[in-house]
């Protein structure tokens, strides 16, 4: 979704006539709201497509690779929670992984011109070049005002363990997967990796870690034919996930 072009579902025109169809890619969304950058333009919008109201912010600190959306009903009530107008725009770069992960938090109240800014931009040192975070998009889970990605091992070439960071208040920590959950990460293809783990929460909001099972089966849709038997050549095709 983070490359979707958005630009029909967000009014044409917004504050000071800017012309909303410049910003023209998605890179989040929640509860209704969406969060974009424009392939022209330096700025972000954060766009109510309900109300046919945007807010424009100023691009964070840093090149980051990934932007997480969340509003108050992602944080505890003790924080703000159940306040849909409440954002927390965290933008993290998680790919050049040498000195650590960067990462700089936005808060503001939506529509409230003016009332919002970019807090300091913060290193973790917990993660490293041996230790990187998948964040594709679709990892990525909310939990109790903190993200959470899993981690990736590159010298065991598996997810080891889960990243966080505390939106309230920019905390970061780690925690190692049971081993049961260690799971080897594969690839189907050359341009598509998969992992049978996949971060979700549960009915009382606590973080869990889900190993999933993929069941192949014989196929005769491979595009060639069979030297041997002269008819479609089979193999395996991966053709459920439970």
């Amino acid at each position: 979704m983070r490359d979707a072009v958005v630009s029909s579902f967000v009014p044409a025109t917004a504050a000071a006539g800017v012309d909303m169809a410049l910003y023209d890619k998605l890179l989040s969304s929640r509860d209704g709201l969406l969060f974009l950058r424009g392939s022209t333009r330096d700025d972000l919008s954060l766009c109510n497509p309900m109300m046919g109201e945007c807010t424009f912010l100023p691009d964070a600190g840093f090149q980051a690779c990934t932007y997480v959306l969340l509003t108050g009903y992602d944080l505890p009530a003790s924080d703000g929670g159940s306040d849909g107008l409440a954002v927390r725009v965290l933008a993290v770069e998680g790919e050049d992984m040498v000195a650590g992960m960067t990462y700089q938090l936005f808060f503001a109240t939506f529509g409230a011109a003016g009332a919002g800014a970019w807090g300091v931009v913060k290193r973790t040192l917990e993660l490293n070049y041996y230790l990187k975070p998948r964040m594709d998009g679709s990892s990525e889970v909310i939990c109790g005002g903190a993200v959470h990605w899993p981690v990736l091992s590159t010298t065991k070439w598996r997810f080891t363990s889960t990243v966080a960071i505390d939106v309230r208040t920019g905390r970061t920590w780690t925690m190692e997967l049971p081993e049961q959950c260690q799971t080897t990460i594969f690839s189907y293809s050359a341009r598509n990796e998969y992992s049978s783990l996949a971060l979700a929460t549960s009915r009382d909001d606590r973080l869990s870690a889900m190993v999933m099972s993929f069941i192949w089966a014989i196929s005769s849709k491979c595009g060639s034919s069979s030297a041997v038997t002269g008819g479609p050549a089979t193999c395996w095709t991966c053709c459920r996930i439970a």
